[in-house]
Parts: structure tokens; sequence; C-alpha cells
């Protein structure tokens, strides 16, 4: 597997790899056959790597700190919401990241707090603002300027897919919120 970006791991690369050690009846209850079908599916290779990405990164990149945390820097499953609270929001200023990424709530946002730029890209499978919208973005390093970009997905065919498999509606429910096409 050759890759030329940085990625790290997040709570379902977790639940993936606990999974593997054990199936369990309660994440298949919530997520449906999905990590099933990654158990099946993924090859050794694909396992190990997964096995082998990183809860968080701080890399430099033109003289810029950046910190990649899937939920924040200080817990790598807190949610941040676009609604949180100054206080804790506050706490990303002890990171020494200059701009920070996260991602968990799927919620697209930024803000600054004590000289950092906080950036959560949203989603782009499971946008919980509206479903089949992919939540993006660019960050120009030249000029330090973060450009939001979305992109329109059909989700009709995935949804199909879960009507047809599973019992949960977990994912249906994420895949058609707000989404005009599926309003009754």
């Amino acid at each position: 597997l050759k890759r030329n970006c940085n990625i790290i791991s997040g709570n379902h690369e977790r639940i993936f790899l606990e999974y593997l050690n054990k199936e369990d009846s309660k994440i298949d209850k919530k997520y449906g056959s999905c990590f099933k079908k990654y158990k099946n599916e993924f090859d050794s290779e694909l396992t190990e790597y997964i096995k082998s990405l990183p809860e968080y990164l701080n890399l430099e990149i033109d003289n810029i700190k950046f910190g990649l945390y899937h939920g924040s820097n200080f817990d790598s499953d807190f949610y941040v919401y676009p609604t949180e609270d100054r206080g804790v929001l506050d706490e990303f200023s002890k990171s020494d990241s200059d701009v920070i990424f996260i991602g968990h709530s799927h919620y697209p946002f930024m803000f600054n707090s004590g000289g950092k730029t906080i950036i959560n890209v949203g989603s782009v499978g499971q946008s919980r603002v509206v479903g089949g919208i992919a939540s993006w973005g660019v960050f120009d390093t030249s000029n330090s300027v973060y450009i939001p970009k979305t992109t329109l997905y059909d989700v009709s065919k995935v949804i199909e897919k879960i009507e047809e498999l599973e019992k949960g509606k977990y994912l249906e429910l994420i895949l058609k919120r707000n989404n005009i096409h599926f309003e009754a």
C-alpha cells in the first residue's frame, strides 16, 4: 500500500481493530454488517496498515506547524461541535501547532483560540449537516488560507443496500439527514 498522504486513526479504525479480536453484536446492531464485511474482505496488508496508523500527527510544512487529531489535542474521542463552550475551545491553545485539524463530530467549522486556527473539515462520507454532501478543504501554506469545499454525491444506492441488508437505521438516518430528496 503506497500512499502520499498523512493519515491518522479514528474511532472507526479502533472499532474495526476491536472487532477483529472479538465480533460484537452491539457493534453489528449499531453499524450494521460493515465491520464484519471489513473483517472478511480486507487483506492482511491493509489490516496491518490500519493497525499502524497513529492516533495523531504533528508535522511541519512550509514553516507552519500542523496538528492532526481525530477528536481534539486532549482527547481523540472528544466531540467538538460548532456550539462548543469557549472554555473547551480554549484547550486547543495549549497545542504547539499553529493549525489544528479535527473531524470526529463530522460538523465543518473553523475558529481561532490563543493564536491557533482550529479546523473541523466535516466528513466526506457521513455529514452531520446534510446527507449526500462531502465536506473537505484545501489549506494553502503560501498564505495560510483554508478554503472549505463541498462535493455532492448520490447516497440513494447506499441507502437501498442498507435497507436490503441491514436491520439498523443508524447510517441510513445520517445519509438522509436534512437531504431534501428524502424529506417526507
